[in-house]
């Protein structure tokens, strides 16, 4: 059975919750996602060109990305079957997801469109 840890990308785009919106701008342009960590490694957040461009309109673009981010992102566990992390990626909606050890620290993402992972049944 294929896991999660099988098809996931361990390179996977990180900022820390207090880098500043216009440091991290760059990063995220063209669609890409940043997965936001707490100081243990802790997905807390993803943050899109959405949230940038948010948080321009707002005049937010010094503020802390915490403060426009998507919080609480749904997580995969390394170990999990892949068919039900792509089932749940599904029904949420998502293109990306967070991959976490069993401690919950980030260690990679999932990201279907970028990678050779098979389709959800």
């Amino acid at each position: 059975m294929a896991r999660v840890r099988d098809f996931m990308r361990r390179d996977a785009l990180t900022v820390g919750k207090d880098a500043r919106v216009h440091e991290v701008a760059r990063l995220v342009e063209g669609g890409r996602r940043a997965v936001v960590v707490d100081g243990e490694g802790r997905p807390i957040g993803l943050l899109s060109e959405e949230d940038v461009e948010y948080a321009r309109r707002r005049g937010l673009e010094r503020a802390p990305v915490w403060m426009v981010m998507t919080e609480d992102p749904l997580t995969a566990r390394e170990d999990e079957p892949l068919e039900r992390a792509l089932r749940r990626m599904e029904e949420a909606g998502l293109d990306i997801m967070p991959v976490v050890d069993g401690r919950g620290r980030l260690v990679g993402v999932l990201q279907p469109e970028a990678e050779a992972v098979p389709a959800a049944r």
